[in-house]
């Protein structure tokens, strides 16, 4: 088991990663466009018509956030990252209303969403279970009454990583359940410089604790093969896409 960096260390980590990666995201990312064009799918499926004030959690360098606010007939985006170098790739390319840095900068605001996407496993770069819930329940604050979370993570359960340790893994963590075991501590190297990275895999029960914790619950999901886009309703198909909307709390309107 590898023990995750602190939250304010592996903010600061994956902000100096994602400045240092800014300039070859475009790329890499057209390398898995079957996965990523699959989940944006799904979403447009599901929105078009429907969402009109878009918040991009995690945007990266905006190209995708633009092209959902135009697919999805959307008026307004807002797109948010902590890396200063994929902000200025969104300030520039002007597909945003408004650019948002790290939660912490984010400004004081009454607006509502009818839809925040959280894609590709931004989830997976917050630290710990605590820091988790925390930046879940704080875009629920910006979910309107009837506003949806689209988010997609890496799956722990996978098949991919091979029929036997999946069944391993599943007895392991049923029978002994440690959120931890899902860390993963490694080494990035970009232009050739090393950066130590860190990012979780996910478990569906792990979720829907976590979503429980912070008053979501999950309202639909999909298995999403990360090379083939293949969209199935099987756990182990995949990552894991989630559609989630806000569990009702005594005195909230």
């Amino acid at each position: 088991m590898m023990s995750s960096p602190s939250s304010e260390n592996s903010t600061s980590a994956v902000a100096e990663i994602y400045d240092a990666f800014s300039s070859e995201y475009r790329n890499y990312s057209q390398q898995k466009s079957r996965y990523i064009s699959a989940v944006d799918d799904l979403i447009v499926d599901l929105f078009e018509g429907k969402s009109d004030r878009i918040l991009d959690f995690g945007a990266g360098d905006g190209v995708r956030g633009a092209d959902l606010k135009q697919r999805l007939k959307s008026d307004y985006l807002v797109q948010s990252d902590i890396s200063s170098e994929m902000m200025a790739r969104c300030e520039a390319l002007g597909g945003a209303d408004q650019v948002w840095g790290a939660q912490a900068n984010w400004p004081e605001t009454t607006d509502s969403f009818d839809l925040i996407v959280c894609l590709w496993n931004v989830l997976g770069h917050v630290p710990d279970r605590h820091s988790r819930v925390n930046t879940l329940k704080r875009l629920r604050s910006l979910m309107n009454s009837q506003g949806r979370l689209c988010f997609d993570v890496n799956n722990r359960h996978n098949r991919v990583y091979g029929k036997t340790r999946i069944v391993w893994r599943r007895i392991v963590d049923f029978i002994w359940p440690d959120e931890r075991r899902g860390d993963a501590v490694f080494d990035w190297t970009i232009n050739g410089v090393v950066y130590p990275a860190y990012g979780h895999l996910f478990t569906f029960n792990e979720l829907q604790k976590l979503l429980k914790d912070a008053s979501l619950e999950i309202e639909s999901w999909r298995s999403v093969d990360y090379l083939s886009g293949e969209v199935s309703n099987q756990v182990d198909r995949g990552h894991l896409f989630f559609v989630v909307k806000k569990i009702e709390l005594e005195g909230e309107s």
